[in-house]
């Protein structure tokens, strides 16, 4: 994964561990025959941006693995990584 370039520096662990804590509440319940809600609800986070930031996209992923998991017993599939390097030694 690549990431654009831009005159800023992301944010350190200290400047993340300065902000507020944020509270996480999952419910997990079943809704049917093989079914699952899972919710979670990140809260308090209004004063913290930089938290909020970081988390608000990866959370997506997490309750699809949980959920998966759940009703399932299994895993997702990892995700599919492009290589790096190229197939040819001229480049692709």
């Amino acid at each position: 994964m690549s990431a654009p370039v831009t005159g800023r520096r992301p944010p350190t662990a200290a400047a993340l561990a300065a902000e507020p804590p944020g509270r996480v509440e999952w419910t997990v319940e079943g809704v049917g025959d093989g079914l699952t809600r899972v919710r979670l609800v990140h809260g308090d986070l209004a004063y913290s941006p930089l938290t909020w930031a970081h988390v608000k996209d990866g959370w997506v992923w997490v309750i699809d693995a949980l959920k998966t998991l759940l009703e399932t017993g299994s895993s997702l599939p990892g995700p599919e990584v492009e290589s790096a390097v190229s197939a040819t030694p001229e480049g692709d």
